[in-house]
């Protein structure tokens, strides 16, 4: 053996070892997650779980053919467990199998493969609601209105709209057979289209009316909701400079806004608030996961400084909340429409795990800027405006409707007038008049982007 090897082996290998062993207890010492997975407790925790999995895995009766067969395999013991596992805590944690995992993530980078529509069932039926620019089914000359009847060799009429969504997505390149009946003209149409990627706004119905009020819907919050946002108002801008019209004011519509990412409402707000401006608090479980969310350190170079009134509903929801509450706490807007959902606490994703899943765990609440918590009962709108269950689905529909119909050709296609929207009369009306209402806040002298 040669002398260095020698010298390695008594002085190079031990002092290795050492420095490992005290970085590893270092570690131990002042990070409580990692001192968890020593607790006795926890160990025999899990020594019970795993002997119990094996035992299912090695006896179960019907895990297996009589004579032999396939046991029940490891991998389904465990979506079981940590399904049930996180079940059991709030509404809103929950175990997500890979699949569910993929889908969360292309839900909150609004990126997504399939053929590019959005379904809803109505009377019985799956209908397509909007068919998004540059994707599959556009090409292929599909239409809001359509009815999808089959994929595949799969009868639509007794699937869920989730059912016939997960048919239509799949690889890219891939193809999918679909049969869809369109009522205007009663026939049946077959398609073999080949799905691809396609992105999914999260802001829509960008429009200017001539009295210098504009109006967005904001349908979540996304990776990409920000950026959105900021060019949705420069959209606002644009379209009234040919007849000199002045974007004054805006309606920013969060009705059936199930929320999203937390931190796209600060990318948001930052185009509608001052720089560093408190958007919500998140109170952990311990302080030093308390987080205090502001907006930017600068103002960006899109800001909108007129007044705002936000629409909100029951389905208004998390993230919506968070902006909805912060515009109202900071005086820079008026709330308009019903209560919202009252979802006040914050989760985390982590993933994906080893088998590409990921848990989706509750670990925290938000205070918004005046220190309310947003419990049951959600956010009280500035202004109530009830509106009936009949309106209320009417209403809904002709916002899907008019994404991608004018009033008078939805008036031909289903046979009456788009009907009003009382809380969007009401904002606008609010908007229109603030001068004659101390409470709303007011432009700056610009008023401009």
């Amino acid at each position: 053996m040669t002398s260095d090897s020698q010298l390695f082996k008594r002085v190079f290998l031990p002092a290795l070892l050492f420095f490992a062993v005290a970085g590893f207890l270092l570690r131990l010492a002042v990070d409580p997650d990692l001192r968890g997975y020593f607790n006795p407790e926890f160990l025999r925790a899990w020594a019970r779980v795993g002997y119990v999995m094996n035992v299912i895995h090695q006896d179960y009766y019907f895990g297996a053919k009589p004579g032999g067969g396939a046991k029940v395999a490891y991998d389904k013991l465990d979506t079981a467990a940590l399904t049930h596992l996180l079940d059991g805590l709030d509404p809103y944690s929950a175990y997500l199998t890979p699949k569910e995992y993929q889908q969360f993530e292309d839900d909150a980078e609004g990126h997504f493969v399939g053929i590019g529509v959005e379904l809803e069932r109505r009377s019985g039926r799956i209908e397509i609601t909007n068919v998004f620019p540059d994707s599959p089914a556009a090409g292929d000359g599909w239409e809001p209105g359509d009815q999808i009847t089959a994929v595949g060799g799969d009868n639509t009429g007794s699937l869920s709209v989730a059912d016939v969504a997960d048919l239509l997505r799949g690889p890219e390149n891939t193809t999918v057979s679909v049969t869809r009946y369109r009522p205007a003209d009663a026939m049946q149409h077959a398609s073999n289209l080949v799905r691809h990627s396609f992105d999914v706004p999260s802001v829509r119905d960008v429009e200017l009316r001539p009295d210098g009020v504009g109006y967005l819907r904001l349908v979540q919050f996304g990776d990409n909701t920000g950026d959105e946002f900021a060019k949705a108002l420069l959209d606002l801008k644009d379209k009234g400079l040919p007849n000199k019209i002045f974007l004054r004011s805006l309606v920013l519509d969060l009705r059936d806004n199930p929320g999203g990412s937390v931190e796209a409402t600060a990318q948001v707000l930052d185009h509608l608030l001052p720089p560093r401006t408190p958007v919500v608090f998140i109170q952990g479980r311990r302080p030093v996961d308390d987080e205090n969310l502001l907006t930017d350190d600068e103002e960006p170079d899109i800001h909108f400084d007129g007044r705002v009134a936000v629409l909100v509903n029951e389905n208004t929801a998390s993230a919506a909340e968070i902006v909805s509450g912060a515009l109202r706490d900071t005086h820079r807007a008026v709330l308009v429409g019903t209560h919202t959902y009252g979802k006040g606490v914050v989760q985390d994703v982590m993933g994906p795990l080893s088998n590409g899943g990921a848990v989706k765990l509750t670990i925290g609440q938000y205070l918004l800027p005046n220190g309310e918590r947003i419990g049951k009962g959600g956010l009280t709108p500035d202004v109530l405006v009830p509106l009936s269950p009949v309106q209320t689905e009417i209403l809904r529909f002709q916002r899907s409707e008019l994404e991608h119909l004018t009033p008078a050709d939805f008036a031909a296609r289903y046979g009456f007038a788009p009907l009003p929207d009382p809380q969007l009369d009401t904002a606008i009306n609010l908007l229109t008049t603030a001068e004659e209402k101390p409470q709303l806040p007011l432009p700056s002298e610009t008023g401009t982007l």
